[in-house]
């Protein structure tokens, strides 16, 4: 265990017989850097991002900006990597924001973090669910295949990742490996396509580029949408069990997942922007964002920032500069919390609904006094189980 946990924790449980606690219940693999960059790029789902969400940013956001936003984010994680991949070196456990807050803040926000990731994180899985069903049914729709409704589909889909989640990470990621090559091959057809053609008007050009063209409000709301593309990358020190090399590979997947999601969703949403035209996309996109992209190809071819800034900024690592200890986590942790509060105010957008976005923001609220409230009472009836929180 190393000294930093117990320093930041107090002391920690002793493993039985000499071993390291939880020792029996880790994981194994032998993964390399494109692996882990395989599984984070189809945890990330471009076909998906590509269909569902540069749409969205297109019709109600950034508009033809969309392309120099993404490339913005895909800095601002990249920032944000720089303290979180430092972290995942200092604290070698797979727990990811759940371990790194702990570090940070303590046991009982540790805690209520890794509340709020399971909860998280099953509320989208079963949200996309739904989603990969309507894809499925408009796909086959769409080519004058009369399929099964988009419930079935979601069950497959289902039945599908079940399967791949309870084999080794090895095998599946093999098998995403393909997965996400085709995807990406997809992309790239239909990139080609469009841009072969001169897209929607004949004529290629370069106006999402212009700065002037994310200087207004909506570029924020933006931003709320694009933080989604972006979900998946910081797994990479979730499956540091499961590499060979996690010191090496954890940080160099990373930065190669936020690059390679960057620029191909910058490069993708200005191929999207082309096939219709910089003058109407905007209004169509708007008009109908969940159709946009299978229309398109139709067409053409027929959470955690300040809990490290705490850690990092408290222990001051001895190999690393103040550009990874202070600078880069303070301002991405700043940045993050602004694109929280807009994410906050704005969420009537992406549910519709009031009362489903008030029910957004309680349930966070709600983990997170359910997580400390569980530390203190494990603290007061459990200590050794109590010291085991973050450490593994």
């Amino acid at each position: 265990m190393s000294q930093e946990i117990q320093e930041a924790n107090g002391p920690v449980a002793t493993a039985p017989q000499g071993g390291r606690v939880g020792e029996e219940h880790r994981l194994r693999g032998n993964m390399g850097v494109p692996q882990l960059l395989f599984i984070v790029l189809a945890f990330n789902a471009p076909i998906a991002c590509v269909a569902g969400v540069l749409p969205l940013v297109i019709g109600y956001a950034a508009g033809i900006g969309t392309p120099l936003l993404i490339l913005c984010v895909a800095a601002l994680m990249a920032i944000f990597a720089v303290g979180y991949t430092l972290m995942a070196r200092k604290l070698p456990r797979a727990g990811a924001f759940y371990t790194f807050v702990t570090a940070g803040l303590g046991r009982p926000l540790g805690l209520a973090t890794g509340f709020i990731a399971v909860i998280t994180y099953t509320i989208g899985y079963l949200g996309v669910l739904p989603f990969v069903g309507v894809q499925a049914e408009q796909l086959f729709l769409g080519f004058g295949i009369i399929g099964a409704p988009w419930w079935m589909w979601a069950i497959v889909a289902a039945v599908i990742i079940g399967v791949l989640g309870y084999l080794r990470v090895d095998f599946s990621a093999k098998i995403l490996g393909v997965v996400v090559v085709l995807e990406l091959v997809a992309v790239l057809v239909y990139s080609a396509v469009v841009l072969g053609t001169g897209g929607g008007t004949g004529t290629l050009t370069a106006g999402s580029f212009n700065p002037t063209t994310i200087a207004n409000g909506s570029a924020l709301v933006g931003v709320l949408f694009l933080m989604g593309a972006f979900s998946g990358f910081e797994a990479t020190a979730i499956f540091r069990d499961e590499v060979r090399d996690p010191v090496r590979t954890v940080p160099r997947a990373t930065y190669l997942a936020v690059g390679t999601i960057g620029i191909l969703y910058a490069f993708t949403s200005w191929v999207l922007i082309q096939s219709v035209g910089e003058e109407g996309v905007v209004e169509l996109f708007a008009a109908d964002p969940t159709t946009a992209f299978l229309g398109s190809v139709q067409q053409y071819l027929g959470i955690a920032a300040i809990g490290i800034a705490a850690y990092l900024l408290r222990t001051r690592p001895s190999e690393a500069t103040v550009w990874h200890w202070a600078i880069a986590p303070i301002f991405s942790a700043v940045l993050l919390l602004v694109v929280a509060a807009v994410a906050a105010v704005n969420l009537d957008l992406l549910t519709g609904s009031p009362v489903l976005s008030s029910i957004a923001v309680i349930i966070p609220i709600v983990e997170i006094i359910l997580g400390v409230g569980v530390a203190l009472i494990v603290k007061a009836k459990n200590p050794q189980l109590y010291a085991n929180i973050g450490t593994r």
